[in-house]
This record gives structure tokens, sequence and C-alpha cells, in this order.
């Protein structure tokens, strides 16, 4: 049997909080300091969203959504214009 190698990296992760405007749900932008990807969890309202990371100078890595209840998926069409 090999022996099973563990390694930790710990980096700081930041999140970001956005409250829609739709029903008052919630967005966050997720991002690791020093890296210039950011994965977002449920997207409702694009423009503070797109200000958020472009302050960050960076790039949406990936999108996750935890259901598709219209408050949590209705900017997803502008974010990919």
């Amino acid at each position: 049997m090999l022996p099973l190698r563990l390694s930790t990296v710990i980096t700081e992760m930041n999140i970001h909080q956005i409250v829609n405007s739709v029903f008052t749900s919630n967005a966050y932008i997720l991002s690791v300091e020093g890296k210039d990807r950011h994965v977002l969890i449920d997207i409702g309202d694009i423009a503070p969203i797109k200000q958020c990371v472009q302050e960050k100078c960076g790039t949406v890595q990936a999108l996750f959504l935890t259901h598709t209840h219209y408050d949590h998926i209705y900017g997803i069409k502008d974010l990919l214009r």
C-alpha cells in the first residue's frame, strides 16, 4: 500500500455578498487573495457583480447555482454578454 501524503494549502478566501433588488436574494463572489479569478454563487443583479469583479481586475471562472428560482438566475444572460 502506498503511503498517504496530505498537503495543506492555507490561503485567504474573500467572500463578497451582494443583496439583489429582486426579493432581496443574495449573490456571492468568492475570490482567493492574490488570484484574478472569481467564482459566483447565484447571480441576480449583474451591475454590482461586474463592478466588484472589475475592481478586483479579474474574470469569472465559474458560476454555481443553488437552485433555479428566478431571483437566483436572472443575471445569467447579461453575464454571458
